[in-house]
């Protein structure tokens, strides 16, 4: 591969190659970005990838999908708009304020039209993603091998149809990538900037990319300590993880006073629980601290198929309580059984890796572009 300094199409504002010292400015943010007459090939490839894919996912979801986090969204959604709460124990406000912007545009069936964006957005995300291996690997081919698997494949793609985070966290973790590069090479504030701004808002729309921009701003540090430049970078990356994990901060604060929950999300929580229901570990504790957790599930348990043990029926319908203090009890619970029995759940966990590489996939005939199954979903 020939070093990213001395390829001219790679070349983004005389951006250093990693080898070498002082970066020079960064040039525009347009010289970053592959044009028509130098990739038209590539860019033909993702098309057709982008109809396969958009094809095949009409023939396994057509309308917009509500599952059990949907619930959760939209929860928080209308306490948003109802009474201006921006802080939520469970859901942080990123997708919410997504949500809100069509509850409250007018428009008829609007988590239609959410679900329409959110088709956009995968297909900008496929592109992205070729830009993203152009500028890491400098060459075209694995570039559009990446982007043609991401644009084609049905289990990515179908995330667009539901209306759940995942398809803006994995746009918002593609655009992050593509800052890191971009300050990586240029060393410019508005890189930095950029950066900044993808990671809060990447973290805001999906906790579980709370780690993701430290260890990045950890790899430039490295860099700047190998190149001999940390004395004149330092600042900047601190500036950069303050401006990233101070509003965190100052949002676990506010859930603290509104929720008593000092956190950005109690989901962890939500998602252990889970685990010990679905693995049939509930009674896995003689802990006398959790009797009355273990009673409440068993009475559950008792009137309810095994397979069908779900945690936010227990939690948000049978026993509100358990709310309190971000679940925090329920999460102390299942921490205590999942740390206790590593057999079961080591031989759970690799049942759901296997069904998570090849999970079924229903077909269903296209025939109403606003319902899915006939749930009707115009609000």
């Amino acid at each position: 591969m020939i070093p990213y300094s001395h390829r001219p199409d790679l070349n983004i504002g005389g951006g250093p190659n990693l080898t070498d010292a002082p970066a020079t400015p960064p040039g525009r943010l347009a010289a970053y970005l592959p044009t028509v007459r130098q990739h038209g090939w590539a860019i033909a490839i993702i098309v057709l990838a982008t109809i396969v894919g958009q094809t095949g996912e009409l023939y396994h979801q057509l309308g917009a999908g509500e599952l059990l986090d949907t619930v959760n969204y939209l929860s928080a959604t209308h306490n948003l708009l109802a009474t201006g709460q921006f802080f939520d124990p469970l859901r942080t406000p990123g997708y919410p304020l997504f949500l809100a912007a069509f509850l409250e545009s007018g428009i008829g069936a609007p988590l239609f039209w959410a679900m329409i964006v959110q088709v956009i957005i995968t297909i900008i995300t496929s592109f992205a993603v070729y830009v993203l291996g152009w500028h890491l690997s400098g060459r075209r081919v694995p570039a559009v091998i990446a982007a043609a698997l991401c644009a084609s494949n049905v289990l990515i793609v179908q995330w667009e149809r539901d209306i759940l985070s995942e398809t803006l966290s994995y746009w918002l973790l593609v655009v992050l990538f593509l800052t890191f590069e971009w300050y990586l090479h240029s060393r410019g504030r508005v890189a930095l900037a950029a950066l900044v701004v993808a990671a809060l808002v990447g973290i805001m729309v999906r906790p579980f990319n709370i780690y993701v921009p430290l260890l990045l701003l950890a790899l430039c540090a490295m860099q700047d300590l190998r190149l001999r430049r940390w004395r004149g970078s330092w600042q900047r990356l601190a500036l950069a993880t303050g401006a990233i994990y101070l509003p965190l901060v100052a949002y676990m604060t506010g859930n603290l006073v509104v929720n008593n929950f000092f956190g950005i999300s109690n989901v962890t929580n939500l998602n252990e629980f889970g685990k010990v229901l679905e693995y049939h570990l509930y009674d896995a504790t003689d802990d006398p601290q959790f009797a009355s957790i273990k009673a409440d599930i068993d009475a559950y348990a008792a009137r309810t198929p095994s397979g069908d043990l779900d945690p936010f029926t227990f939690i948000y319908i049978l026993h509100p309580e358990y709310q309190a203090d971000g679940i925090g009890a329920l999460g102390r619970y299942s921490r205590s059984i999942l740390l206790s029995n590593p057999g079961p759940v080591l031989a759970g966990t690799l049942g759901d890796l296997a069904h998570a590489m090849n999970p079924p996939i229903n077909l269903y005939a296209p025939n109403d572009l606003y319902t899915i199954h006939g749930t009707s979903l115009s609000a």
